[in-house]
């Protein structure tokens, strides 16, 4: 049987990047990885039904927290004068205990949403949530994709599509996929959506061309 790695996970040295960037020695490690899965759990919580976040990344530098949390919409997590931004960063202190000085949220636009996998892949969740029809759904975000720039697009549902008794896959693409070439920039993500027949999985694997080698020594 074959073994699919993840994309994101295989081009971590030369495409790729953590989404969480500080060292910690051994006894402070598991605490500060648990920590910074809450915070993502947390933002995630309080403004990721609104807010279109792409990724999450988490910065530690000493006592100094900063969290830098890209986004399609960056308007509706700053909010008028800042003050939503300000609020969450109020319950992030209370909830983690850290201090006004050592913590630091960043809203950073993302220029276009249409060329990235998780902000899709979250789209078709909502979509399918409303009981839209999958078809109509996975053509539509295939075709903004490619409009938007993407020269490959593969779009995997799985699960009771359209109500059915019997949960099936159903895969919809356009340009190529060259998931096994580690030098060509592939985004992935996977989200599940909610439904009233079930939870259907969401897969969504994006290229957008060859970019030129990362020098991890820099």
């Amino acid at each position: 049987m074959g073994h699919k790695a993840n994309p994101l996970a295989v081009r971590l040295i030369n495409k790729k990047n953590w989404e969480s960037k500080w060292f910690a020695n051994r006894r402070n490690f598991g605490r500060i990885l648990v920590e910074d899965v809450l915070i993502r759990r947390l933002v995630e919580k309080i403004v990721g039904h609104v807010g279109a976040i792409a990724k999450i990344i988490i910065e530690r530098q000493g006592e100094m927290t900063t969290v830098n949390i890209h986004t399609g919409r960056p308007g509706v997590l700053i909010g008028r004068s800042g003050q939503a931004t300000i609020e969450l960063k109020k319950k992030i202190e209370t909830e983690f205990n850290l201090k006004p000085v050592n913590i630091k949220i960043n809203i950073i636009e993302v220029k276009n949403p249409n060329l990235s996998a998780i902000l899709l892949a979250k789209e078709v969740a909502g979509q399918l949530s409303r009981r839209l029809h999958y078809r109509r759904v996975g053509k539509k975000t295939i075709d903004k994709a490619v409009a938007a720039g993407a020269k490959g697009i593969r779009l995997i549902l799985a699960g009771r599509l359209g109500g059915a008794e019997i949960a099936r896959t159903e895969k919809f693409q356009q340009g190529s996929i060259p998931a096994s070439t580690f030098r060509q920039d592939i985004d992935f993500a996977r989200v599940d959506a909610k439904t009233t027949y079930g939870t259907i999985g969401i897969k969504v694997y994006l290229y957008q061309g060859e970019k030129g080698e990362k020098n991890v020594n820099a």
